[in-house]
């Protein structure tokens, strides 16, 4: 219940009438942080950075960054992925390779899933340890969605993209020329 002050003013309240139902008190010294009690830093095994890495790359990747196989250009997801992990500072292939299933999807998601994701960045062959690359699973996804056939497709689609083909389509009719080009150029670039 709040009541008004003596005299009467209603810009002022009484604030030895309203009930505290608790107080927040302070915790307590062994708690706070001073520069003689400074909060200690958990230093993270290489395998947990990655972990951490790996969690917060998949929040930043979204399904348009992701690479499917069809109808996409491997090279541009993969730097859209480069740029994503060069934000969050993950430079090692190790972590790199264990984050690489987040640039994916459909296809491209279910190839990996199937032949790629034992993957160990590190091998051993004839006793003798060998650090895997980032670049040779890259090369592994590449070579199996973008062959020959693939490779001409994309050559034959890049060849009859022209800005009369994209300003005749029914469905940029009403849009100005310099929405037609910017179409234009946005399909060159998935190309």
């Amino acid at each position: 219940m709040l009541r008004l002050r003596r005299g009467g003013d209603p810009d002022t309240i009484d604030s030895s009438s309203i009930p505290i139902r608790s107080r927040a008190t302070a915790p307590s010294p062994s708690y706070q942080r001073t520069e003689s009690n400074p909060r200690p830093r958990q230093t993270l095994s290489a395998e947990e950075q990655s972990t951490r890495d790996t969690l917060n790359l998949g929040k930043m990747i979204h399904q348009e960054s992701k690479y499917s196989g069809i109808q996409d250009s491997f090279d541009s997801k993969l730097a859209i992925f480069n740029n994503f992990c060069n934000s969050l500072n993950i430079k090692s292939d190790y972590s790199k390779i264990k984050a690489y299933h987040l640039m994916l999807k459909d296809s491209a998601l279910d190839h990996y899933n199937t032949n790629l994701a034992s993957f160990n960045p590190t091998a051993t062959v004839d006793g003798v340890t060998h650090n895997r690359t980032f670049e040779e699973i890259t090369s592994a996804t590449r070579n199996y969605f973008e062959t020959p056939e693939y490779r001409r497709s994309q050559q034959q689609r890049f060849n009859e993209l022209t800005l009369t083909r994209v300003v005749e389509d029914p469905k940029n009719a009403e849009k100005p020329l310099i929405d037609c080009l910017m179409i234009l150029v946005q399909e060159l670039r998935t190309i």
